[in-house]
């Protein structure tokens, strides 16, 4: 059993995600999703000129073949409009 630990807005980390805060652990995208929540809910980043993009978005956005829905998908971010934008990508592939 994985209990879940913490529940952050829509993401939530369960026992087994706490271990890969460990030194020379990767981090998976649960824990990602909940630092950049936390982020914006802390009021640490100006929505106006930051956009954090989620783990998951960003996995779609590499892996879309089609450029109309990957642009459906990116226009609602306003990537363009932003000072900043970060855009977690891991190496889930090997």
């Amino acid at each position: 059993m994985d209990p879940v630990l913490v529940t952050l807005g829509d993401v939530s980390l369960r026992k087994s995600d706490l271990v890969l805060l460990n030194d020379g652990e990767w981090l998976n995208d649960a824990v990602i999703q909940f630092a950049l929540e936390r982020l914006e809910l802390d009021g640490a980043v100006d929505r106006r000129r930051t956009a954090l993009v989620g783990p998951a978005v960003v996995h779609l956005l590499r892996h879309i073949d089609d450029e109309d829905f990957a642009r459906s998908v990116a226009n609602p971010l306003k990537l363009e409009s932003k000072e900043t934008v970060f855009l977690p990508v891991n190496d889930s592939e090997g």
